[in-house]
């Protein structure tokens, strides 16, 4: 799936309200594409910054008035037909970009995310894992060292034991 397709079902993604094979296919690509995931987290945030919002109560007799204002044509109502199709969708876009224009720069509750933590960390590991090896190599090729010093000095033991063993029997 392309990342603008996937863009334009964050939203439904996040309510749960794609059909399993789209699910599916979204949450592939979130899982392989950061850019995606990046803008599927601040989405998230944005949500979960928008539920902490506690709801204005009403005033008492407020639809009364208003619909009393309808009434007598202080209020127009504009018929829906006469409103184009994408002026709704325009407007959530544009609240939407607010928040999270407004998430973005004015709330430290939003962790900064970066990707290259992630990466970083497991670099991190396989060098030590890696000295780790290298270490272990040293280590064997020390004792092989310690271990031919010991040989050879022992070697030369028992040759100084013969030409001693020697020198006592050819005295005689």
């Amino acid at each position: 799936m392309k990342c603008s397709k996937v863009s334009e079902n964050l939203s439904a993604h996040l309510d749960k309200a794609l059909d399993e094979a789209t699910t599916k296919s979204v949450s592939e690509h979130l899982a392989s594409c950061p850019a995606c995931r990046k803008e599927f987290n601040l989405l998230k945030a944005t949500w979960k910054m928008l539920d902490e919002f506690k709801p204005v109560p009403v005033p008492e007799g407020f639809a009364d008035r208003i619909m009393e204002r309808v009434q007598s044509g202080e209020i127009r109502v504009t018929p829906r037909h006469l409103i184009p199709a994408w002026v709704p969708y325009l407007a959530s876009a544009a609240v939407l970009l607010l928040t999270i224009t407004i998430g973005i720069f004015y709330s430290p509750s939003i962790p900064q995310m970066n990707e290259s933590n992630a990466v970083s960390d497991s670099f991190i590991d396989e060098l030590a894992a890696i000295e780790d090896m290298e270490q272990d190599e040293t280590l064997d090729i020390s004792e092989n060292i310690i271990d031919e010093t010991e040989s050879e000095s022992a070697l030369d033991e028992l040759a100084l034991s013969e030409e001693s063993f020697d020198e006592l029997f050819s005295e005689e």
